[in-house]
């Protein structure tokens, strides 16, 4: 049998060797490149990173690379970046960096990542923000948790933040110490605001605090502290589209004063810091306090005005009354008077003129017709005296109205009354005396 063969081979380390050889002839410039930074491999203990670099097209990784960043070149790059993009380098970021391709036969083909181009990473964030704007708005709810009706007493207070953040005592504090002594209901539900792992602790809570809606009137979303670093997450489109659609106003007080997060912008309303998102909430009850007092006020002097101008006319009546029944009274008397004088007048004719036997009944139906007319008459006059005693003062007071009296005068009108006055009110049972304050002239008085 003839012998077999055998195949050429390489070892391993001939290989490697070779691939070094080529690489390092080849490959002798550094190159700009982008990519995102999949994973940054951070080590603290050594200070090196060791990065997993990939190129996605349709959400689907079409290329991969490990690089390495050196402890002194990441904390000089870290702090460049941090200082002009306001983040701190992390996973998820695309980046375009300057490196050398360098290959070691036992470590493999890495990227030596020397500088980053913050201006481009601006760019994208950029970019990635309006397009997290754009979809929300094409979707129909950008706006939607801002059209939500604000409670008129925001008292029962969902609060989403890390309990240990300067930011939430300052919160409570401002909520607990106020001058006006408001009360609030608030519970916290505890949640990373910074990073990659805010996004997905911020969703959770929501969940939670939405199972238990019925019991708060809104959510704040409190962050204190840390300016505009590792605010990403915020610009973050699942984030931004909970926050836009949930059921309850959101307010977001995450601190920080320069370009507003896309969380911020679809939030109900969004202030600096987290003492101003307190500042607000009591306001809104000083608001609502100042005016249900305002309206207490009015109507206490409209009821005033009103007791006052009803008790002038009913007066004015009662006394119009009491004339015009007195009034009625004589007329009838003279005309009673006068029936009788026509009618003895008439009795003594035809007693001259008539039968002797006729003087014995007229004056008997005479005397009748006189008591039935005098009789109707005196019922009349006891209706008018009835309805005259319905509209005396004191049945009047009985009835709830009251006499407000000033140096032993009625007071008809608010401008004949000055401050430090003392004025007496008569009621159906006692009478209350006053020092005047204030006098409020309405166009009633006008």
């Amino acid at each position: 049998m003839a012998d077999v063969q055998k195949p050429k081979f390489f070892s391993l380390e001939d290989l490697t060797r070779s691939l070094k050889s080529v690489i390092s002839k080849n490959y002798t410039s550094e190159y700009w490149i982008k990519a995102e930074l999949h994973k940054l491999n951070h080590f603290p203990k050594s200070g090196h990173c060791y990065p997993e670099l990939v190129e996605k097209k349709n959400h689907k990784i079409v290329a991969r690379i490990d690089g390495i960043i050196w402890q002194d070149d990441y904390i000089r790059m870290n702090q460049l970046f941090e200082k002009a993009t306001g983040h701190i380098l992390s996973d998820g970021i695309t980046i375009l960096f300057r490196a050398t391709v360098e290959f070691h036969p036992i470590n493999g083909l890495k990227l030596n990542i020397r500088e980053i181009d913050t201006d481009y990473t601006l760019g994208e964030l950029t970019r990635q923000k309006n397009e997290c704007i754009q979809r929300l708005k094409d979707e129909g709810i950008y706006n939607n948790n801002q059209h939500l009706k604000f409670p008129v007493l925001p008292k029962r207070i969902a609060i989403i933040s890390v309990e240990t953040s300067k930011g939430y005592r300052d919160l409570m504090d401002v909520l607990n110490l106020n001058e006006y002594k408001y009360s609030f209901f608030t519970m916290l539900f505890p949640a990373l605001l910074q990073g990659d792992a805010a996004i997905g602790s911020i969703l959770s809570q929501l969940q939670n605090i939405e199972r238990r809606k019925a019991e708060f009137d809104l959510v704040l979303m409190i962050r204190g502290g840390g300016g505009d670093v590792g605010l990403s997450c915020f610009d973050d489109y699942k984030l931004a589209s909970r926050i836009a659609t949930f059921p309850l106003p959101i307010l977001a007080g995450i601190g920080h004063a320069t370009n507003q997060t896309v969380s911020e912008l679809v939030a109900n309303r969004n202030f600096i810091t987290p003492t101003e998102t307190g500042y607000f909430l009591i306001q809104t009850f000083r608001n609502l306090e100042e005016k249900l007092i305002n309206i207490s006020q009015n109507l206490f002097q409209y009821a005033t005005h009103m007791t006052e101008h009803n008790h002038f006319d009913l007066t004015r009546l009662a006394n119009r009354f009491q004339v015009s029944c007195i009034g009625a009274v004589h007329q009838h008397q003279t005309i009673l008077n006068k029936i009788a004088s026509f009618i003895r007048q008439q009795c003594t004719h035809q007693l001259i003129t008539h039968n002797i036997l006729l003087s014995d009944t007229l004056p008997k139906r005479l005397f009748l017709a006189k008591n039935t007319m005098m009789t109707t008459s005196l019922k009349q006059i006891e209706m008018l005296d009835e309805k005259l005693h319905l509209l005396s003062p004191e049945q009047t007071l009985k009835r709830g109205y009251s006499i407000t009296r000033i140096n032993g005068s009625a007071l008809m009108h608010a401008k004949d009354a000055q401050a430090n006055e003392i004025i007496t009110t008569q009621l159906f049972a006692g009478s209350l005396t006053s020092i005047i304050t204030k006098s409020n002239i309405d166009e009633f008085d006008k």
